[in-house]
């Protein structure tokens, strides 16, 4: 059966391979933020107003008790996930400020060590943890093997890839679901 779904995997376009990839990615990381961290997290916030409070608490203490996970999963996993696929939807572009490139590639691995770094000086919330840098330096990594840049790069601004451009901006916005409140 593994054979099967890997040739069916290997089978697949590019794009839809790095769709697949990036939507199981972001689903497991929801997942992990609705079940598994704080109420005080905007994406829970949100969710919880949407249905009662109270149900939402019980739902994710059933799952979490019956489903425990570890430290690393729960707190350094989710941002290594959001590095891989922001990586993948920034990958082939690129931006011009004054004579010099800046290939978009290195963006999500910048934002997460920035953010981690802000977190060690108490800029923002959270807490520093170097299995977060570790974690997103190997999806980082990752995400270039798996879903390769392709050849040609596209100045970000001037690019008529609409919705690639909006995918991309999309995945830094998550970054603010993510924050406390």
């Amino acid at each position: 059966m593994f054979c099967c779904l890997k040739r069916k995997f290997a089978l697949l376009s590019p794009v839809k391979k790095e769709s697949l990839i990036s939507s199981v990615f972001l689903l497991i990381a929801l997942m992990i933020y609705l079940i598994w961290r704080s109420e005080s997290v905007l994406l829970n916030h949100l969710i919880g107003s949407l249905f009662s409070a109270q149900d939402f608490r019980e739902w994710r203490a059933t799952i979490s008790s019956r489903l425990p996970l570890n430290y690393l999963i729960i707190y350094s996993l989710p941002g290594g996930l959001w590095v891989f696929v922001s990586t993948v939807a920034f990958k082939d572009f690129f931006v011009v400020i004054k004579k010099y490139v800046i290939n978009l590639m290195f963006l999500p691995l910048v934002i997460a060590i920035v953010l981690e770094v802000t977190q060690l000086i108490h800029l923002t919330n959270g807490v520093f943890d170097g299995w977060d840098i570790l974690l997103e330096l190997i999806f980082w990594v990752a995400s270039l093997l798996v879903c390769p840049a392709t050849e040609i790069k596209e100045e970000f601004f001037k690019s008529e890839q609409s919705s690639k451009k909006i995918w991309a901006i999309f995945t830094i916005l998550i970054l603010y679901l993510a924050h406390q409140i």
